[in-house]
């Protein structure tokens, strides 16, 4: 099974169910959601950046990367396209990823700022296995 995600109806603030194989899997598939959520337009895979978090929990690293290319595309104005690598780590108390995205700088001839996502929240935020599936909602408050 690859990533996916679906759209949960929510008076406020824009949330979805993001499903994966794998815990990188369910990294890509909120990759793919917060992109679809911030920009619309062609974005090229004009330059790599490098992101290395480390957290106490799986449901903190999603946070926390959506997070950071949420600063990244708001604050920096650098848009992401893809992700060429992941790799997500567990240790005895820690989890760490590791991510090369792709993308460029924001331009405003080519690419629109579809919302202005002020937080990625830890609301209802569970990751569950189930079928060895993994299963997460996520809320961003917009």
């Amino acid at each position: 099974m690859v990533w996916s995600y679906n759209y949960i109806d929510h008076t406020a603030d824009i949330a979805a169910e993001i499903t994966g194989s794998t815990p990188e899997e369910l990294v890509l598939g909120a990759f793919a959601l917060l992109k679809n959520i911030l920009i619309e337009g062609d974005i090229k895979s004009f330059e790599k950046r490098k992101i290395e978090l480390k957290a106490s929990s799986l449901e903190e690293i999603i946070v926390d990367v959506l997070s950071e290319l949420n600063y990244l595309a708001l604050v920096k104005r650098w848009v992401f396209n893809e992700i060429t690598d992941i790799s997500i780590k567990k240790s005895k108390d820690t989890w760490e990823v590791f991510l090369d995205v792709k993308g460029e700088i924001f331009n405003s001839a080519k690419h629109i700022l579809k919302e202005e996502v002020k937080a990625i929240t830890y609301h209802n935020l569970n990751i569950k296995i189930e079928d060895n599936i993994y299963k997460t909602s996520i809320y961003f408050d917009v």
